[in-house]
């Protein structure tokens, strides 16, 4: 039996765990993949999915120590997914036999490796963080679609794990790439949250100094709202009604229908992040800037997919050149990210997992 332990299942700030989810009771046994969350779903009809609601918490966690137990796999959707469960249990966790840490595949998110190098804030941050590491150290079985973020986690966490490549059914691209590119239009998609990890203000900085003329959607329906009403301040002060801030979730058929409008998309992370928009992006034939020092960077370039680095728009001679992008080299960029990102691979690569 597979366990898989998710934040959220139904959640809007989490459409990944969503699709995947849907995708495995589509494909695979529901008896052998069992789903384990403490957070909120709004109905419940699927018996192989455990939204414990026991009066007393420590039922709750014992459980899903039973399931941890029993399990032959354990796939981690998210380092910290465990730690929001019961901090308790994520004690537990690095001490556990070696014959039950074996078990457990670690689904990598770019949070889970960059929030490791930072600095904790609190004597009890740190006491987690040091357990966190003692625990990676002992996983073996990693799971990620960029090697550079496997590559790195050895380097944060000391970990002898292997290599798994897959992803989440949310990196393919569902929409029509022919008319997706014939729909483009000046507007210039910014980021993906109001997380401050956007860097907003540096990029309303470069394109402010072009006198950028296009129009900006800028997507803050999740995220730090003190954060999304102050880029929405100075989005709106810089470039007027131009400035297009998403704050509420929309329909993903209406969302669709905007990233065919889209005609470059600038994500100024300074980590891997949002590569779940950037790999849709570029599959629809569109332009997109990321920062070069980033594992997003190397993992696209070795697909052979022609990228463009942020730094270009300070040297752009208006906004025509920041949306300007040959027509083949799209096509080109559309054809090899499909090549990677499909359904047929999809499926193959979870069956390897998941058997």
């Amino acid at each position: 039996m597979n366990l898989h332990l998710v934040k959220y299942i139904e959640h809007r700030v989490s459409p990944y765990n969503k699709t995947y989810y849907k995708f495995v009771r589509e494909f695979f046994s529901g008896k052998q993949n069992i789903f384990f969350t403490m957070g909120k779903v709004p109905t419940n009809n699927d018996p192989y999915l455990v939204v414990p609601k026991c009066r007393y918490k420590i039922l709750s966690y014992l459980h899903l120590f039973y399931l941890i137990v029993i399990a032959d796999k354990i796939f981690l959707h998210d380092l910290t997914v465990i730690n929001f469960m019961t901090k308790k249990l994520w004690l537990l966790l690095p001490f556990l036999p070696r014959s039950i840490i074996r078990k457990f595949y670690w689904i990598i998110w770019g949070g889970d490796l960059y929030s490791s190098t930072q600095k904790q804030s609190s004597c009890t941050e740190n006491k987690y963080d040091r357990l966190t590491r003692i625990f990676v150290r002992k996983i073996v079985h990693i799971v990620t679609p960029i090697k550079g973020d496997y590559e790195f986690s050895k380097e944060v966490f000391g970990h002898n794990a292997e290599y798994h490549f897959a992803y989440y059914p949310s990196f393919i691209n569902r929409g029509n790439t022919s008319l997706s590119m014939t729909k483009s239009e000046k507007y210039l998609l910014l980021g993906n949250s109001a997380d401050p990890s956007n860097n907003h203000m540096e990029i309303f900085g470069l394109l402010k100094k072009k006198h950028f003329k296009g129009k900006i959607i800028c997507p803050l329906s999740y995220g730090d709202k003190t954060y999304a009403e102050e880029i929405v301040e100075y989005g709106v002060r810089y470039f007027g009604d131009r400035f297009i801030p998403l704050l509420k979730c929309i329909p993903y058929d209406e969302y669709s229908k905007l990233m065919d409008s889209i005609g470059v998309a600038v994500f100024a992370h300074d980590r891997q992040q949002a590569l779940g928009n950037i790999i849709p992006l570029i599959a629809r034939g569109k332009k997109v800037y990321i920062k070069k020092n980033i594992t997003s960077w190397s993992f696209l370039n070795n697909i052979g997919i022609s990228i463009h680095d942020i730094q270009e728009i300070s040297i752009t001679k208006n906004t025509e050149d920041i949306f300007n992008e040959d027509y083949e080299i799209l096509m080109e960029n559309s054809k090899q990210i499909n090549c990677v990102f499909n359904d047929e691979q999809l499926r193959k690569n979870w069956e390897l997992l998941l058997k």
